[in-house]
């Protein structure tokens, strides 16, 4: 999960913020099915070094077009729900919640912004 997922606030080698969410929050929340997680890496990426259980896979790419698609075709095409703009945050705190990650955690941030631009709240 990299540094995407580590608790601390300090900035990561890459010089990205963390979320200060911890493995535990994204276990937690997946077992609870409260948290939608996004690996925005390339499938070759997973097919390399895995992926968390539970999550679904979103090209950085891809982002845009896949949020834009109807909320029909986002479930025929990744097999749940499409997380809604109205309730989310990657707090996974919160139910419906989103949480995005990558190897390192700058297409994540790239991918955050995108949704925030799509109209999904209180994204970090």
């Amino acid at each position: 999960m990299g540094n995407t997922l580590n608790k601390s606030k300090k900035k990561d080698k890459m010089g990205q913020q963390n979320s200060g969410v911890t493995f535990d929050d994204v276990k937690a929340g997946i077992e609870n099915k409260n948290v939608t997680v996004i690996d925005v890496r390339n499938p070759e990426e997973l097919t390399n070094t895995g992926k968390i259980p539970g999550a679904i896979n979103v090209p950085l790419p891809s982002i845009k077009s896949a949020f834009e698609l109807s909320d029909s075709e986002f479930k025929e095409r990744f097999g749940i729900n499409k997380p809604t703009t109205e309730d989310n945050s990657v707090i996974v705190h919160c139910d419906n919640s989103v949480i995005v990650h990558c190897l390192t955690g700058k297409r994540a941030a790239s991918a955050i912004e995108i949704l925030k631009g799509l109209g999904y709240l209180n994204l970090k």
